[in-house]
């Protein structure tokens, strides 16, 4: 192994999806800080003169396997802050009505995104210790689907859908206030007191009033 082999490692596999957690995540983990610090040690160790060829060598190994597995590890995080962030509105049939991509679309791609996530998982579990580059592939080809999903989200429409939603719901409420106006003017005195717990109940169950 040479040292430019693990400077491509970085540049190519580790640096892009470092960037991606922490423009998701919005906060470097630890782990990965711990694991920084270790591959330098192991790099300072390598260019250390004092050291013989055998040993300079063993650091360097050392170096890529600690880079190596902080990459799959990244990976896997990159793929738990996507699917925080596109679940909900996967799960919500409103919610797909907030991305810039046909409805069929979004749902092939979040199956696949599910899907091929395990199957990364799966060779990363079968492969221990063996073709860690194929497994980082594996995982690369996952959050590439999500992040294509990720990035047709559009904002602006999810603001609408929620205030869609919210409007909505209002209307039971609105046609309920309706109702008991035309009773009290009937029957005042008997359904002031309904008609306040019930403007109170719906209120609470739209988030307007805190929970008793």
């Amino acid at each position: 192994m040479i040292l430019e082999d693990l400077f491509e490692l970085y540049r190519d596999h580790f640096l892009p999806v470092y960037s991606d957690f922490v423009a998701l995540a919005l906060f470097r983990p630890e782990q990965v800080l711990v694991e920084e610090a270790n591959i330098l040690s192991h790099i300072a160790q390598f260019f250390n003169p004092e050291t013989s060829e055998t040993f300079r060598e063993e650091n360097l190994e050392k170096a890529r396997n600690h880079l190596t597995r902080v990459t799959i590890d990244v990976n896997k995080l990159v793929w738990a802050q996507i699917r925080e962030k596109v679940a909900p509105f996967m799960e919500r049939g409103r919610g797909r009505l907030c991305f810039n991509l046909p409805e069929d679309q979004i749902t092939r791609l979040y199956a696949d995104f599910l899907t091929e996530g395990r199957e990364a998982r799966r060779f990363e579990m079968k492969h221990v210790g063996d073709d860690a580059l194929k497994t980082i592939e594996c995982y690369e080809k996952v959050n590439a689907i999500g992040l294509e999903l990720l990035n047709s989200l559009d904002y602006f429409k999810t603001s609408m859908v929620r205030r869609w939603i919210r409007l909505s719901g209002l209307k039971p409420f609105l046609l309920g206030v309706l109702a008991s106006g035309l009773a009290m003017a009937i029957f005042p005195s008997e359904l002031h007191n309904w008609l306040i717990q019930l403007i109170k109940s719906v209120l609470t169950r739209l988030g307007f009033l805190p929970a008793p």
